[in-house]
């Protein structure tokens, strides 16, 4: 028992170690890539002439880039990323060439890579819009927006707004929401939000706030609606909306023809132009100083050295977890997700137990039906079992996102939880149960004391693989508005533009999970292991 126990804290501290060190050697070879030469030869001296084949240009999932590079840059490669927070880091990594950022968030991406530049031409300017369901309640509700949106820039409202949201402060003080009274006479305005796209939906410590939010919020006002917010993935969000589960999305995307015949879109509003970013070394030395000297005349004052290993660690650390109290927010993630673990799990393991019992029982039909199950719910992908319940089956009972969660990851988990505890029971030999019924067990006591406690041990190898898939599956959660840990930390990436410490740190926090789980079902499986067992159970005969 002894040496099991030091065996485990071993590979646990050999575990930590490793993972340290892939970290550490991870953050140390990060380095952006350095000028090789000071020649002018094949460098880049203005953004048109990215237009060539040999070069990739990155475009972030669900925004109007891939619209934007293709129309601009029809010669170039395309090469997508999850997020427009990856960018920078593909770009250093020389995994694209450039990518199209707004100017608002230059100051915020140079910062954190300062071996990075821009062309300051203007690419292209965003003409983004929101869109509602393509019935007759979504086109009434966009047709209310269109009239609000042209009234608001009329008086010159929207302007005033809009510098407000774009405009660059060190502290964000003069970016607040209006105190406006929303009446709620005509119901809840259910409205789809990224809440990372800074500065237009994003999350100041517990705030919601936004160029795009202050827009949904003084039209609710006026229209008599209470706003809620779902925090979702565009395409989440789609389905949403068209479901019904959603009134509203508020966030960037084009109105593009095939999307038009899904959603109904309200008019376009301009906001912040695009320009191209690329690595200082692709650009010519004579281009790159007279372009960082036109930064230094605009607003973009933050361009600076690359720091030292452990300046960089605590400007990230900082900025992840001390600025606005971010430490908070992602220990309310770290809950959910524990939360949302223990339920699933829970939930999943009972299901479990009853479908296999009803497989177990003389009766074909229920015995069909175990099989069904189990053959269904093991070959749905977790992620599209999470949509399907979310907008078709319980979309329209308004049954909290994170119960939702809970029922999808159960339905998933109790069907690999009844093939493990069938293929367990089958593993004991029948006579066990035999010898037990002649010893004066009953059939319910035989197979608690006797065939129970070897089902458990027998199987738990795999239980605890799949318990450990389970808590990693909650990461999904986020597809739903749900703010676990994962969300949380794509959140507070939007608002520092670095991608490498919050995943680093997510990623930490999901590996101390794991292992705590696994020690503490270790623990578990003690009691009911026969090399630990030192008496007979209750009523056997010696």
């Amino acid at each position: 028992m002894k040496n099991n126990a030091k065996k485990y804290r071993w590979n646990l501290i050999i575990s930590i170690v490793v993972f340290a060190a892939i970290i550490i050697v991870l953050a140390v070879f990060h380095e952006p890539g350095k000028t090789d030469s000071d020649s002018s030869e094949g460098k880049l001296r203005e953004y048109s002439d990215l237009d060539s084949s040999k070069y990739v240009i990155g475009c972030p999932t669900g925004t109007l880039d891939d619209y934007v590079v293709k129309e601009n840059f029809p010669n170039a490669r395309l090469a997508y990323g999850n997020s427009m927070e990856v960018m920078p880091v593909m770009l250093e990594s020389r995994m694209i060439d450039a990518y199209l950022t707004r100017i608002i968030t230059l100051p915020y991406v140079f910062e954190n890579h300062p071996e990075l530049t821009f062309f300051p031409d203007t690419v292209y300017s965003l003409s983004p819009a929101f869109f509602s369901s393509n019935d007759s309640k979504g086109h009434d509700l966009v047709d209310k927006f269109d009239k609000f949106y042209d009234d608001l820039c009329e008086k010159g409202e929207y302007s005033k707004i809009r510098e407000k949201w774009e405009s660059y402060s060190e502290d964000d003080k003069t970016k607040v929401m209006p105190d406006l009274n929303f009446t709620g006479e005509n119901g809840v305005l259910n409205v789809a939000v990224s809440m990372a796209n800074y500065p237009y939906d994003y999350l100041d410590g517990k705030e919601e706030k936004g160029l795009y939010l202050e827009l949904v919020e003084r039209f609710c006002a006026e229209n008599g609606y209470i706003p809620k917010y779902y925090t979702v993935e565009l395409s989440a969000a789609v389905i949403g909306v068209q479901s019904g589960k959603y009134d509203l999305y508020a966030g960037d995307v084009s109105a593009s023809s095939e999307l038009k015949e899904s959603v109904a879109f309200t008019k376009d509003f301009e906001v912040s132009e695009e320009v191209a970013v690329v690595r200082k070394s692709s650009v010519a030395p004579d281009v790159l100083k007279n372009n960082e000297s036109r930064m230094e005349e605009a607003y973009i004052t933050r361009i600076r050295q690359s720091d030292s290993f452990g300046q960089a660690v605590w400007n990230s650390v900082n900025k992840t977890l001390i600025r606005e109290q971010r430490w908070k927010m992602l220990a309310k993630g770290l809950l959910i997700t524990i939360a949302l673990s223990v339920c699933s799990a829970l939930l999943g393991t009972a299901a479990g137990i009853c479908i296999c019992y009803l497989i177990r029982q003389k009766s074909a039909v229920l015995n069909k039906i175990g099989n069904a199950y189990i053959v269904l719910f093991e070959r749905i992908p977790v992620l599209v079992l999470l949509l399907l319940t979310n907008y078709l089956v319980l979309g329209k009972i308004n049954l909290p996102p994170f119960w939702i969660c809970v029922i999808s990851f159960a339905l998933n988990y109790a069907a690999f939880m009844a093939d493990m505890t069938g293929r367990g029971i089958e593993s004991i030999p029948k006579g066990q149960f035999l010898a037990a019924i002649s010893l004066g067990y009953g059939k319910a006591r035989a197979f608690k004391k006797i065939i129970l406690p070897q089902v458990i041990y027998r199987v738990f190898p795999e239980y605890r693989m799949q318990l450990v898939t389970l808590v990693n599956t909650t990461a999904l959660a986020g597809y739903i508005s749900v703010q676990d840990i994962t969300k949380v930390a794509e959140i507070i990436k939007s608002r520092t533009f670095e991608e490498i410490f919050p995943l680093v740190l997510t990623a930490a926090i999901y590996f101390l999970m794991a292992g705590l789980l696994v020690a503490g079902l270790k623990l578990i499986v003690r009691r009911v292991d026969p090399k630990f067992r030192r008496t007979l159970p209750k009523g056997a005969r010696p």
